[in-house]
């Protein structure tokens, strides 16, 4: 009996002993996730820092590892979308990956494009394919270009943005490009020491955005500005891409357009509810950046210089009726002004100078409209953010 006692008595120590022991390291461990040492986002972020020498590209609400070697990627190609990117340390603020490229361009892919495009001034020969093929070897077997560099990272990223006939032209453009030589399309921006501007906006914004990045650095300008790896068009995009646009670079000012492309003619409120919503995604994102809106630029019908002809604009019955453009800018002044955004008023600053400077029967500007615009927009740009010109 008495060694059957001391079998009990030694069993319970034995529970006892390891319950203890449990509940000190249950404790210890919530101690060390609390402090941020030990959580599977921290294990996460060293071993991209290892595998991929301190590029991490980090989304909210998902840890993902992504090799900045982009020819070695080891990211997923279901990559987040429609939620914000996290800023990192990366030099690059674009990361994507060749695979993801090779993945998304297969000959099926350019066979579906070339279906879908019915009336188009890029028409597409069907052999997209196979140039796609002719550029990636070029590139791939050129002494100038580096599959590490944040160039190459950017035009991946811009072509992931294309379809149908704007990647035809891009395609095009790649066909000229020489590693270093500079494509104007691309408007890539170098990794830059100096404030970063990112501009968002549809086409007429791009155009702008083209110019002014030569003229900041024709005027010596300490300023970096780079435009959306893409046309950001209708708001709905912006739902699904804003965290590919805002990529991973902290920024110091962001400015961002949606009007053109808005035809809730009767729901001004809608409007204003999903400019405040793209604000709110850009703070999150950048909370120091400085917020712009710039306001959407004149129809045709908004001066009789430009007023379209019935008879001979067959896109007469697709642009803004006079007066719309001016609502729906009022409308965005007053709402974003509330939540400390600052608007640039690139409509009073073109509308005077419609006739000489906007294509007849059309929203677009000539080369010296843009300049015009984007000389505007530079001195916009500097006086936000305290910037002067210099040797």
């Amino acid at each position: 009996m008495n060694y059957l006692y001391r079998i009990l008595q030694f069993a319970s120590f034995t529970v006892i002993l390891i319950l203890i022991l449990a509940t000190f390291v249950l404790d210890l461990t919530t101690m060390v996730l609390d402090n941020g040492f030990l959580s599977f986002h921290n294990i996460a972020n060293k071993t991209a820092k290892y595998m991929n020498n301190n590029n991490t590209d980090r989304t909210r609400n998902t840890a993902n590892i992504s090799d900045h070697h982009i020819g070695s990627s080891i990211s997923s190609k279901n990559e987040v979308r429609g939620t914000t990117s996290s800023p990192n340390k990366s030099p690059c603020c674009y990361t994507t990956s060749l695979k993801y490229i090779d993945g998304k361009f297969t000959d099926q892919y350019f066979e579906n494009q070339r279906k879908i495009i019915i009336t188009s001034h890029l028409k597409w020969s069907g052999n997209e394919a196979e140039e796609w093929q002719l550029i990636r070897s070029k590139m791939m077997n050129s002494n100038t270009f580096s599959v590490e560099s944040c160039a190459a990272h950017w035009i991946f990223t811009y072509l992931d943005g294309q379809n149908g006939a704007d990647l035809r032209g891009r395609l095009n453009d790649l066909l000229k490009w020489e590693g270093t030589k500079e494509v104007p399309s691309f408007g890539y921006a170098p990794p830059s020491p100096y404030p970063k501007c990112l501009v968002l906006g549809d086409s007429i914004s791009r155009g702008i955005t083209l110019h002014t990045q030569p003229l900041a650095r024709q005027n010596n300008l300490k300023l970096s500005i780079q435009g959306a790896p893409t046309n950001c068009g209708v708001v709905g995009n912006y739902k699904k891409r804003l965290s590919t646009w805002l990529g991973t670079c902290e920024w110091d000012l962001v400015q961002f357009n949606i009007g053109m492309h808005w035809h809730g003619v009767n729901n001004v409120t809608d409007y204003t509810h999903q400019l405040a919503w793209v604000v709110n995604e850009i703070r999150t994102h950048s909370p120091a950046a400085h917020v712009v809106f710039a306001l959407t630029t004149p129809s045709p019908f908004d001066s009789n210089d430009t007023w379209p002809n019935k008879e001979t604009c067959n896109n007469y019955d697709k642009f803004h009726k006079s007066g719309f453009v001016p609502t729906i800018n009022n409308a965005a002044s007053v709402s974003l002004r509330k939540m400390n955004v600052t608007i640039n008023d690139r409509y009073s600053i073109v509308q005077p100078e419609l006739g000489r400077y906007q294509h007849p029967c059309d929203i677009h500007y000539t080369t010296e409209g843009y300049k015009f615009m984007a000389s505007h927009d530079l001195e916009f740009f500097s006086n936000a953010l305290g910037i002067k010109g210099g040797s």
